[in-house]
C-alpha cells in the first residue's frame, strides 16, 4: 500500500504517530484515506498531545472494522450508495403492486381461539425468547434502561420482571419443565444497566443460564452525501445505533441460533422492549404458526387508514411476492400509484386492509438457521437523511444506516 499521503502538511501529525503503530493499524489507516477520509486525521497535533483522545478515535475505527461486514470502509461505500439512493428520491418499491397479506384471523375469543392457543401452549418446550433492548426511556421521560420502566404503578413491576414471570409461566405449562431460552439483544447504552437489572434482582427467578446478552455495537454517524464520517470534535468520532435487524447478525456470529436449533428449540419469538401485553398473544399465535407451518409470521392489530403504524402488505412485482412491512408515510403513496386512486381506504369494519406492525415476530428454527447461514444474518439497510435544503445537499445533523428485525423476509429471497 502506498502511504505517500503521509507527506501532506496537514497529515504531519498523524506522521508523527506512525513509528508506534502496528501494521494492521496502518493499513487501515490507508484504507480510510483512499476512502476519501482524510479529515478524520487532518491536522493532528504532534505526538505527545492529545494522545489519549486520537487513540480513542482509533480505537472506534478499529472496533468498526472488526463487527460490520466490509468494514469501515464498506460502511462508506455502502452509505453512499444509499444516501444516492435517497438524494434522488428513488422509490424503494417501483414496480410493486400492495394487495392484501395472508392472514389467520385470532381476534374473537371463540373456539378457534381456543385451539390455538392449546396448540402454541403444547409446544412451548420448543419456544425460545428474542427481546431487543437496545434503548434508554429518555423520551418516554425515564432516566435509565427501557426494560426498567415499571408496567403498572401499584407494584413497581418492571418490563423485564414482567416478561421474566411469563417466561416462568410457560415453563410452569410444559409437559417436562425445561429452562425457556431468553436473549436479549443490549447496545452500548444499555449493556452495563441490563446485565446489572437482571443480577442485582436475581435475574427475576430464571436461570442464569437461560438467558443469553448479546451486544450490538454502535456504527458511525455520516456528515453528507459524499459519505464523510461525522466527528463531534477534532478527535471524537460519532457513533449511532444501527437499529434491532442486527439481532439476526448476531444471533448468526454468535452461535447462539445453530446451539439453540441443536438443543431442540423449533420456533423464537421476537419481542420488543416495553409491550407489556405481548405474552398475552404468544400461545394463540405460536399455536396458528404450528397449525398453519409458516416459517415466517408477524403478529398485526387492526389500523385505521392514515394512522401513523406501519402497514403489513403483499408486495407482487412480476412473478414474485413478498410480504413486508411499509411504513405509513409509504404505504397511502404507494396504493394511490397502483391500485387504490383513493389510497389507504377502510373496509366495512372501518380498519385498514393492511394490518399493523406491532413488531412481534413468530419465526420458525429450520428455515432461520438456513437463511442465517446463507446471509450472514445480514439484513438491508436503509438511511434516512433529514435535509436541511431543497437540493438535499446538505443534513440538519449527521445520519447513519440502520436496520429493522422485521426486514427478515427480504433474505428468504437472497
Amino acid at each position: 500500500m502506498n502511504f505517500d499521503f503521509l507527506e501532506r502538511v496537514e497529515l504531519a501529525g498523524l506522521k508523527s504517530h506512525w513509528v508506534d503503530w502496528s501494521e494492521e493499524r496502518r493499513a487501515l489507516v490507508g484504507r480510510l484515506m483512499l476512502a476519501d477520509q482524510g479529515h478524520l486525521f487532518s491536522d493532528w497535533e504532534l505526538r505527545g498531545a492529545s494522545d489519549g483522545a486520537k487513540e480513542a478515535l482509533l480505537l472506534k475505527l478499529e472496533g468498526v472494522e472488526q463487527h460490520y461486514p466490509g468494514g469501515v470502509c464498506g460502511y462508506v461505500e455502502n452509505s453512499r450508495r444509499l444516501l444516492e439512493v435517497a438524494r434522488s428520491g428513488e422509490n424503494p418499491f417501483e414496480g410493486c403492486i400492495p394487495q392484501q397479506p395472508n392472514r389467520v384471523d385470532v381476534r374473537a375469543l371463540d373456539g378457534f381461539y381456543d385451539r390455538m392457543e392449546a396448540l402454541g401452549a403444547r409446544q412451548f418446550a420448543k419456544l425460545g425468547v428474542v427481546m431487543v433492548a437496545g434503548g434508554l426511556g429518555e423520551r418516554l421521560g425515564f432516566n435509565g434502561i427501557k426494560v426498567d420502566i415499571p408496567v403498572e404503578s401499584i407494584g413497581g413491576t418492571l418490563y423485564l420482571k414482567q416478561y421474566a414471570d411469563a417466561i416462568l409461566a410457560m415453563e410452569a405449562r410444559m409437559e417436562v419443565r425445561r429452562p425457556m431460552p431468553f436473549v436479549i439483544m443490549v447496545s452500548a447504552d444499555t449493556d452495563g444497566a441490563t446485565r446489572a437489572s437482571l443480577e442485582g434482582n436475581g435475574y427475576f427467578g430464571l436461570r442464569a443460564s437461560q438467558v443469553h446478552v448479546l451486544r450490538q455495537e454502535l456504527v458511525p454517524a455520516v456528515a453528507d452525501n459524499a459519505g464523510r464520517l461525522a466527528l463531534g470534535d477534532r478527535y471524537e468520532l460519532l457513533m449511532k445505533p444501527h437499529g434491532h435487524g442486527d439481532i439476526h447478525m448476531l444471533l448468526h456470529t454468535s452461535g447462539l441460533a445453530r446451539r439453540l436449533a441443536d438443543a431442540g428449540i423449533e420456533h423464537l419469538v421476537f419481542i420488543q422492549d416495553t409491550n407489556g401485553q405481548v405474552f398475552n398473544a404468544v400461545p394463540a399465535a405460536l399455536g396458528v404458526a404450528v397449525d398453519e407451518g409458516f416459517d415466517f409470521m408477524s403478529l398485526a392489530v387492526n389500523r385505521i387508514p392514515g394512522e401513523a403504524v406501519g402497514g403489513l402488505a403483499t408486495l407482487v412485482r412480476g412473478e414474485s411476492a413478498l410480504t413486508l412491512n411499509v411504513e405509513y408515510n409509504q404505504l397511502d403513496p404507494l396504493l394511490r400509484a397502483t391500485v387504490s386512486p383513493e389510497g389507504d381506504v377502510p373496509n366495512e369494519e372501518g380498519f385498514s386492509i393492511f394490518p399493523g406492525n406491532i413488531n412481534v415476530l413468530v419465526i420458525g428454527m429450520g428455515a432461520y438457521v438456513r437463511i442465517l447461514e446463507e446471509t450472514r444474518g445480514i439484513i438491508a439497510e436503509f438511511v434516512n437523511p433529514k435535509y436541511a435544503d431543497a437540493e438535499r445537499r446538505v443534513f440538519k445533523k449527521p445520519t447513519r444506516l440502520e436496520t429493522m428485525m422485521q426486514d427478515l423476509p427480504k433474505l428468504f429471497t437472497a
